[in-house]
C-alpha cells in the first residue's frame, strides 16, 4: 500500500469517526424570541414573560421549583431589570434562559396588570439522531416471592436484566433509556445544578425523554441441580441443570397496551462448566432477539440469484445461522375488533447467513426454489434451536454437551402492528 493511499484511508476513518461522534451527540442552539408577560408588578410580569419564552421554544414551562426560586429572588429585592439579575439569569433559571432584554413595559389598559415585552435568548437542546429511533427501556427485573431468598436466583435475574438491556442497545435499532441507574444519574445532575456550570451543561438538565415502550421481565422459576450422566465410553460426569421460566411483556407506555407477551421456558440442560452468568447471558440474547424480531423482523432488501441482502447486521445476526424464510401476503384484519393482525405468511424456504457487516448481512437460500425470491416482501424468522441443531445431534457422543432443550415456548404477539 502506498503512503498516499494509507494516508487517505486514515483521513477517511478519522472523518467517519468524527461524523459518528457529532451524530451521536446532541447539540445546543440559541433561539431568539419576543414575548409578552403580565403580572401585578414589573418583576412578576418579567418572570411571566421569561416563562412564556421558555414555553414557546421548548414546549414546556419552567419547572415549578425553578420558577419559585426566581420569584423568591425578586421578592427579596433583586429587581428583574438590574444588571446583576440579568447577568445571572442563566444560573437563576437553571440554564433555560441565556439572556434577555426588556423592549417595552407599562400598564395594560384592558387587564389593569403590568405588561412587559422582552426579547429573550433561549437555549434549546437538539437531541441526537439516535433519539429519533423507537425509545425503549428495560425496567428492573421482578422476582416472584418464592425466589427472593435464593441468592443464585437473584444473581441470575440481575445478569439476565443487564444482558437483555445490553443486547437491545447493541442492536442499534432503539434509543435505549436507562432505568437501572437513576440514582447515579440524579447525583450527576445535582452536581450540575449546584456548580457554576456553563450554559451547555445547564441546558442538558432540560433534555428529558420518555420511553415509547417498556420491557418488563419477571423471573418465575430458577433452580440449580446436579445430574450424573454416563457417557458412551462409560465415564461418569456431573452436569449442572438450571431450568428457567421468564415472563416477557412489551408495554406501550402512553396506552398501557401489551404489545407483545411471551413466556420463555428453558428446561435447564447446560453445557459442562457453564456458570450462572454465562447461562444468563445466553438467555438474555435469546430474549433480546425475540423482542427485536417481534418489533423489527429481519427483512430481505435485495436479491441476486439465491443470494439475498438483509437489513440487519452487527451482533443481531450470526454467520452460519439458519432462518426460516417467509413471504408476506395480504393484510389480515380481525373480523370482530377490526384491528390489524399483520399479514399472511407463507413458509417458502430456509436460508443461511454467509456474511455479516455492522449494518447488513448476506444470506443464501439452502432450501426452496430460487423463483420465490422474485417479487414480494420477504422476511426471516428464527428457527428453534432444536431444528437448527438436528444434524449436530446425530453424533450421540456429543449429546451430553449439546444445549438441546433450549428452544423457548412462544405465544403469538397480541398485536403485530407496531
Amino acid at each position: 500500500m502506498t503512503t498516499s493511499l494509507r494516508w487517505m484511508r486514515c483521513l477517511f476513518a478519522s472523518l467517519l469517526l468524527l461524523s459518528l461522534h457529532v451524530h451521536a451527540q446532541g447539540k445546543i442552539e440559541i433561539i431568539d424570541v419576543t414575548v409578552v408577560g403580565y403580572g401585578k408588578d414589573i418583576k412578576l410580569a418579567t418572570l411571566d414573560a421569561l416563562d412564556n419564552a421558555v414555553s414557546q421554544v421548548t414546549g414546556a414551562h419552567m419547572e415549578s421549583a425553578t420558577a419559585s426560586e426566581m420569584q423568591q429572588q425578586v421578592k427579596d429585592g433583586n429587581a428583574t431589570n438590574s444588571e446583576s439579575f440579568k447577568q445571572n439569569i442563566n444560573k437563576l433559571s437553571k440554564g433555560v434562559v441565556k439572556s434577555y432584554q426588556v423592549l417595552e413595559q407599562g400598564k395594560d389598559a384592558d387587564s389593569g396588570q403590568m405588561m412587559v415585552k422582552v426579547q429573550a435568548q433561549i437555549p434549546r437542546y437538539e437531541q441526537s439522531g439516535q433519539m429519533k429511533r423507537l425509545r425503549l427501556a428495560v425496567t428492573p427485573i421482578s422476582i416472584v416471592n418464592g425466589l427472593l431468598d435464593d441468592a443464585s436466583a437473584i444473581q441470575f435475574a440481575e445478569q439476565l436484566s443487564a444482558g437483555t438491556e445490553a443486547y437491545l442497545t447493541q442492536t442499534r435499532r432503539f434509543a435505549m433509556l436507562d432505568r437501572r441507574n437513576s440514582g447515579a444519574v440524579e447525583d450527576e445532575k445535582g452536581l450540575i445544578r449546584k456548580g457554576d456550570m456553563s450554559i451547555e451543561e445547564m441546558v442538558k438538565l432540560t433534555a428529558k425523554a420518555a420511553s415509547d415502550y417498556i420491557v418488563v421481565l419477571v423471573l418465575k422459576d430458577f433452580s440449580q441441580n446436579a445430574e450424573t450422566i454416563t457417557r458412551p465410553n462409560g465415564r461418569e460426569m456431573e452436569r449442572i441443570n438450571m431450568p428457567v421460566t421468564v415472563d416477557i411483556r412489551v408495554i406501550d407506555v402512553p396506552t398501557h397496551q401489551i404489545k407483545f407477551a411471551q413466556t420463555y421456558n428453558h428446561r435447564g440442560r447446560t453445557v459442562t462448566g457453564k456458570t450462572i452468568g454465562m447461562h444468563a447471558t445466553d438467555i438474555a440474547q435469546e430474549i433480546g432477539e425475540t423482542i427485536l424480531n417481534a418489533i423489527y423482523p429481519i427483512a430481505v432488501i435485495a436479491t441476486e440469484g439465491k443470494t439475498m441482502t438483509l437489513n440487519q447486521g452487527g451482533i443481531t445476526v450470526k454467520n452460519g445461522r439458519k432462518y426460516k424464510l417467509v413471504k408476506l401476503g395480504a393484510p389480515m384484519v380481525d373480523p370482530y375488533t377490526k384491528e390489524s393482525l399483520g399479514r399472511q405468511e407463507s413458509d417458502v424456504g430456509v436460508v443461511e447467513i454467509t456474511a455479516v457487516t455492522s449494518q447488513m448481512s448476506t444470506a443464501k437460500l439452502i432450501s426452496g426454489s430460487e423463483e420465490i425470491l422474485e417479487g414480494g416482501s420477504l422476511q426471516l424468522r428464527p428457527l428453534p434451536k432444536g431444528v437448527v441443531e438436528d444434524a449436530a445431534k446425530s453424533d450421540a457422543g456429543k449429546s451430553d454437551s449439546a444445549d438441546d432443550d433450549y428452544a423457548p415456548k412462544k405465544k403469538k404477539s397480541k398485536d403485530k402492528d407496531w
